[in-house]
């Protein structure tokens, strides 16, 4: 009896302990772990803020930070243009506990153009960790043997595999894969994170890849486009070709009408060009009035003759009321 009770009170602490343990060392790579989160969103976004910043879009900024504070932990974000605050959102009731500041700059061709700074609270996740742990010591207490199992299982969907999910989904983000999502199916508040995290990758990689003016793919896209399609061809000899062109002296258009006319002209262009080229070519705005069509597994003959068509069309054609513009294709 005296045995089987040392067994008892020894497992019972050893298990207590090393639970301790396991809870402790899981708080310190969770506290880290979502700073380097934050750090790693940090940097899509200063990648993501740099066309906002150079046309004052500060209503796509705003959207950016909308989705981001959607997460509870987050108390301040600042985002500034040089030195002028561009953006800005405080919540002060979330200033509870320990707070996190991240700063990351935000540089085009190795010049600073502004910066980004988060602020984050973790007292919610201390909250977590805590009622998760005290969950778990009445567990102990009433079923010490026949509640292990369920304790590992309740610990893997809650903590574990959120995390790591979490983890993979911020790798996902640096090293842009926007393709795969995760189920977060739970209420807690790693799941929650998750979902904010879902969210927030599927507005950045729309900005990422969206002309703000027309709704078609940016340089990026086409870029991110043409190297896979070159790795592609490289390995199935697959063939593709491309079509470039441009607006006729867009220049004296916007010199003369206006700006806001020529943003309407190239509106309408992409428009018209989007309706008359196939589906599976990959349409995007290489520059301010310059376009590239990717053209898969055409060759020469049919993007010659896409493009001939294209022009044709065009240059017959008033896009919009009292402006009539030529096309130049290569």
């Amino acid at each position: 009896s005296l045995a089987i009770s040392t067994f008892i009170a020894t497992l019972f602490i050893t298990m207590l302990v090393t639970n301790y343990i396991t809870f402790v060392n899981e708080k310190k790579i969770l506290f880290n772990n979502l700073q380097n989160e934050q750090e790693k969103i940090l940097a899509v976004l200063s990648s993501s803020m740099i066309m906002p910043l150079l046309v004052n879009e500060q209503k796509i900024a705003n959207q950016i930070v909308h989705t981001i504070t959607i997460n509870n932990n987050i108390v301040e974000i600042t985002i500034k243009k040089f030195e002028k605050v561009f953006v800005h959102q405080y919540f002060p009731k979330r200033a509870i506990g320990k707070i996190l500041t991240q700063k990351q700059h935000i540089t085009l061709d190795n010049k600073t153009i502004g910066e980004i700074t988060l602020r984050v609270s973790t007292n919610r996740i201390e909250k977590t960790i805590f009622l998760y742990l005290k969950e778990n010591l009445k567990l102990f207490l009433f079923q010490l043997i026949t509640t292990i199992p369920l304790i590992m299982i309740f610990y893997y969907y809650k903590v574990s595999k959120p995390v790591q999910k979490l983890l993979t989904l911020s790798n996902d983000i640096k090293n842009e894969n926007f393709s795969r999502s995760y189920e977060w199916k739970y209420e807690d508040e790693l799941n929650q994170i998750g979902k904010s995290f879902e969210e927030t990758k599927s507005i950045i990689f729309q900005l990422i890849i969206t002309d703000s003016l027309t709704g078609i793919y940016n340089r990026f896209m086409l870029e991110k486009s043409l190297n896979e399609i070159l790795k592609e061809s490289t390995q199935t000899n697959k063939t593709f070709s491309t079509t470039f062109f441009d607006v006729d002296d867009f220049k004296k258009i916007n010199d003369s009408y206006g700006y806001e006319k020529g943003d309407k002209l190239l509106q309408a262009l992409t428009i018209f060009v989007t309706a008359n080229i196939d589906k599976n070519d990959i349409f995007g705005r290489w520059s301010a009035e310059e376009f590239l069509i990717i053209h898969p597994n055409k060759l020469i003959e049919e993007a010659y003759s896409i493009s001939k068509n294209l022009q044709e069309s065009i240059n017959n054609k008033t896009l919009i009321p009292a402006l009539h513009i030529t096309c130049s294709f290569g």
